[in-house]
């Protein structure tokens, strides 16, 4: 039998992912506050008093590829320094998706963090992980973001 963490449960989150956000309509259902609304209540639980906190990180462009193809990448990466304008057309390009500058940041936190989750489980760190990000990406396909 393999012995059991002592902190069984991993835990990831970052108040940065909050800087992904909708700048044209407030009321999109993906707030920024989600994030911080679901750890207030593992705080207001006394969960994370039980977790073992695990370091956010950058995914890689070569993790990122093993889900988005390279040119979906390159185009999400390309929102950084687009004015609000040409945010906004992007984002149009997609269905209840919106992209802010720091999207792209915001999605490598993300997917580096959950990344580092996974990595905590299948090495025996933890037993089973929770990670506190945005933006999601759960419907994301290979080649388009999708809400």
């Amino acid at each position: 039998f393999r012995k059991l963490p002592s902190e069984r449960t991993a835990l990831v989150y970052d108040e940065r992912m909050k800087e992904h956000y909708n700048m044209w309509d407030s009321q999109h259902p993906e707030l920024p506050q989600r994030i911080s609304c679901i750890y207030a209540q593992h705080e207001s639980q006394q969960l994370t008093e039980h977790c073992l906190r695990i370091p956010v990180r950058s995914a890689t462009e070569e993790e990122l590829q093993m889900c988005h193809s390279l040119k979906y990448i390159q185009t999400i990466k390309s929102t950084v320094d687009m004015k609000a304008r040409d945010l906004h057309r992007q984002s149009d390009e997609y269905i209840s998706i919106y992209i802010s500058p720091k999207t792209y940041d915001c999605a490598l936190l993300a997917t580096g963090s959950t990344f580092n989750v996974v990595e905590a489980i299948l090495t025996g760190k933890a037993q089973n992980g929770v990670a506190i990000v945005r933006p999601p990406g759960h419907h994301a396909e290979k080649n388009m973001a999708c809400g």
